[in-house]
């Protein structure tokens, strides 16, 4: 922690209180929800409103550190192992606790349950996690992507799977730059279809995720491709998005420059689109 990130305030990644809490709920919320969001640090002796550097009693920092793992450790479930230390900033004392993103979400309060105990970080504010959001974190908890589920009746057949089959394979030879790169470039298969977990294989043959019937436009007729540019590679700075109607691939031919992910499968798709900058792919996001 440095004097530039405490002047800037409380933010996404940044809780400031000006001395610890008797009621121990007000700051593991707080923590609960950076574990189940991108992480963060809550710092103890800075004013919330004025970002004043007032310290906490030196004598007390040990006791407030204790104080902080013991309340963490009682108070959430899963476990969360914050790093908790303290820092001298201009001759005053602070307490720094910093929690990295949680891989065991969802995360919550043992004493409220999940439905009412689950937090999550909205700007510069801890928010209760609605039935949706806590879904979504028991997904990713167990790493299971929404795109890899399997779509319920969804039909797949031999030709529509080399119909999508050779869409991608298009595709990429449409992105890439050179005659020589395009001859290099490994043609997509039903086999690559299924290690991107696109097809799923059952007893019968093969069944559709919803990445396939997205790709497809086979069965959510009334989904819309949105597409945010960030700068770097975390999504901290937005700087702008947009949003498309239609078949996925239709999208991706149309719109060039347009790396394609779904939830978290961010890694699998870099594969569609070998031929452009890998900087400026790992800014896009699509959902």
């Amino acid at each position: 922690m440095t004097i530039e990130e405490i002047v800037c305030g409380e933010s996404r990644n940044t809780e400031l209180k000006e001395m610890l809490p008797k009621d121990s709920e007000k700051y593991t919320k707080t923590i609960i929800a950076f574990a189940n969001s991108q992480g963060g640090q809550l710092i103890i002796g800075v004013e919330d409103e004025t970002r004043k550097i007032t310290g906490v009693d030196k004598d007390s920092v040990f006791q407030i550190m204790d104080s902080i793992a013991n309340a963490v450790s009682d108070s959430c479930t899963s476990q969360i192992v914050p790093d908790i230390s303290f820092q001298t900033i201009e001759g005053r004392t602070v307490v720094a606790v910093s929690v990295a993103p949680g891989v065991n979400r969802p995360y919550y309060l043992k004493s409220k349950g999940k439905e009412k105990g689950t937090y999550v970080r909205v700007a510069g504010t801890s928010r209760l996690a609605d039935a949706e959001k806590i879904k979504e974190l028991e997904y990713e908890g167990e790493r299971i992507s929404w795109d890899e589920q399997i779509c319920i009746g969804c039909p797949v057949t031999e030709n529509s799977i080399k119909k999508l089959c050779r869409d991608i394979n298009r595709y990429r030879r449409e992105v890439q730059e050179s005659a020589e790169s395009r001859k290099k470039q490994p043609q997509v298969t039903k086999a690559q279809l299924l290690n991107w977990n696109v097809l799923k294989k059952s007893e019968d043959g093969c069944r559709a995720s919803n990445a396939y019937a997205l790709l497809t436009g086979k069965y959510f007729y009334y989904s819309k491709t949105q597409c945010a540019v960030f700068a770097g590679t975390d999504r901290g700075e937005f700087i702008d998005r947009r949003s498309m109607p239609g078949r996925c691939m239709s999208r991706l031919r149309k719109h060039m420059l347009l790396c394609f992910a779904i939830s978290a499968g961010v890694q699998k798709w870099k594969g569609l689109c070998a031929g452009k900058s890998m900087s400026f792919r790992r800014q896009l996001f699509v959902r």
